[in-house]
């Protein structure tokens, strides 16, 4: 109800005066706690409206004769904290920024990857202060969609978006941009890309056999400037699209019949039924299955390390392939089509020759199409390391106790990364307390608390203070 809204934000206004207080009595605050603070003039423009009976909470809450307005989401909170904790605590000071381009593969503080999608301003933050939005390798529950107030600054899955502040970036892990080896000037793909710009609409044969109808000719965004012929296959094949390629329809096809090819592959255009026919009962007359060799052929990237090197990977990590191609490794074992071990791994961009993780109706993974891409075990150039977050320690979870501690004293009241709430009432180090929380026998600092409400974890500050069992 109205009045309940109102409370409970009569509320949240006194909590903001009594850290107002305290901040000008000199109380070093936490980064959540000021965070809170920047939130009093929209909380004193929701009373008035709810005091006036023009708040529209079901419009994104604002007045009910005005347009909806974002609210003011976890993710702002989060970036406006850790903002608030880099200018407060002063902890990247002599930290060089990495430089950063859109496409190029990051590791944030947290240890996790991704890559990275926006590199600008936000508004709330000011013009002055850039911001990199990274679309992570790996889900997590605090990260968003790339959106902020309303605004999609890069495209991607919940749960994946992260806007990271630039002194967050910790390593550069180069380009993800697709490359291709430069093509030579050819005659003869020369003469086949006049005919078939001439002759869409028309029936072609790929190189493997598998013949469709041209639907397009020219250049995409995904192959670097070369040509590429999109052909509608008179068969479904897994390792197709629907003739669009990310946010861009090069042409109409049914779902499972859209395919790219480069020239070079275009095998012939008007090749005799009978001669077909015949290839195709010699293919399947031989011992080893030609079919299903050329098949494997495909599905699995020859390209290997000169000397052999097999570089130890595990799924979740980022690599680079020998080809030059990143990604993230999603599988890694035996396959029903090949007597070696392969490495499955989610490509960063669309390749002509990807798939969608399952060859032959099996499938070893999910992806895109066009994203999935089998290679040997010595087809790993570099590993770059897990792409999820490392997992903090608790002392460490709680803040960043190596830069805040100096700036606490006992009786400081203070919010924890999980939410509790209490009031400081010691400080040392981990050795101190025996039994040890957080790293026993270490040298890391420690904060000892009273909390506000009781907690199974808690205890009774182990003779270091005193506190009430389960605070």
């Amino acid at each position: 109800t109205a009045q309940r809204l109102i409370s409970r934000t009569k509320k949240k206004l006194r909590e903001i005066e009594v850290l107002e207080f305290k901040h000008k009595s000199g109380v070093v605050l936490h980064p959540n706690q000021i965070a809170k603070m920047n939130r009093k003039q929209e909380l004193l423009d929701k009373l008035t409206a709810l005091q006036n009976g023009t708040w529209n909470d079901s419009n994104g809450g604002g007045a009910a004769d005005e347009p909806a307005q974002p609210r003011f989401n976890r993710e702002k909170m989060r970036m406006l904290a850790r903002r608030t904790s880099i200018d407060w605590t002063g902890k990247y000071a002599n930290k060089v920024v990495i430089e950063v381009q859109v496409d190029d593969a990051v590791r944030v503080e947290s240890g996790a990857t991704g890559i990275v999608k926006f590199v600008g301003p936000i508004a709330f933050l000011g013009d002055d202060k850039n911001v990199i939005g990274v679309v992570m390798d790996a889900w997590h529950p605090s990260y968003g969609n790339g959106t902020i107030d309303g605004k999609k600054y890069f495209e991607c899955d919940d749960g994946r978006g992260f806007f990271a502040h630039p002194p967050e970036i910790t390593e550069n892990l180069g380009s993800t941009k697709a490359k291709t080896e430069p093509v030579a000037d050819d005659p003869v793909i020369e003469q086949k890309q006049q005919e078939v710009a001439k002759r869409i609409g028309e029936k072609i044969t790929l190189a493997d056999g598998s013949t469709g109808t041209v639907k397009f000719v020219g250049k995409t965004e995904f192959s670097n400037g070369e040509q590429m012929v999109g052909v509608e296959l008179d068969k479904w094949s897994t390792n197709t699209t629907s003739g669009t390629v990310g946010d861009k329809q090069y042409f109409p096809s049914a779902p499972g019949r859209g395919y790219f090819a480069r020239f070079s592959s275009i095998s012939d255009w008007n090749i005799p039924q009978a001669l077909l026919d015949d290839a195709k009962r010699l293919d399947d007359e031989e011992d080893d299955g030609g079919k299903e060799s050329m098949d494997v052929d495909e599905a699995i990237d020859p390209s290997v390390n000169d000397d052999g090197t097999e570089i130890a990977v595990s799924i979740g990590d980022r690599v680079r392939t020998v080809r030059g191609l990143t990604g993230v490794v999603r599988f890694k074992g035996g396959v029903h089509f090949d007597e070696r071990d392969v490495i499955g791994v989610e490509l960063d961009s669309w390749n002509p020759n990807g798939h969608n993780g399952i060859i032959h109706g099996h499938k070893y993974f999910s992806c895109i199409d066009g994203r999935g891409y089998f290679i040997r075990t010595d087809g790993i150039a570099r590993n770059f390391g897990p792409t999820r977050r490392r997992k903090k320690t608790r002392t460490a979870s709680m803040m960043d106790l190596g830069v805040l501690s100096k700036n606490l004293k006992v009786g400081d009241h203070i919010r924890l990364a999980r939410g509790k709430t209490g009031v400081v009432k010691w400080i040392g180090k981990s050795s101190e307390v025996g039994d040890g929380a957080g790293n026993a026998g270490g040298d890391e600092d420690i904060v000892g608390i009273e909390l506000d409400t009781w907690s199974a974890n808690a205890n009774d500050g182990k003779g270091r203070f005193n506190a009430p069992k389960g605070h």
